[in-house]
């Protein structure tokens, strides 16, 4: 990971056994061509979606962390 360009940091609410679990994630998006979503409680990584080279500029994660927006140099999404 490196050349971190974007940072969205966000709360994800999980329902777990009826129970109401909040947890701080993180979208980054970066010059290696990658957008990543972390746990912060525990500094893993969610997920990886690849992109095509220095394209995404910023990144965005919505409230409940069900769905993330970028931009791209190009100003495609």
């Amino acid at each position: 990971l490196w050349g971190i360009i974007s940072v969205s940091i966000d709360r994800d609410n999980k329902s777990i056994s009826g129970n109401q679990i909040q947890f701080l994630v993180a979208a980054t998006s970066s010059l290696d061509n990658k957008i990543n979503v972390w746990n912060l409680e525990n500094k893993s990584l969610l997920k990886t979606i690849e992109t095509n080279p220095l394209e995404t500029w910023a990144v965005s994660i919505r409230k409940d962390a069900q769905f993330l927006a970028s931009t791209s140099r190009s100003g495609k999404s």
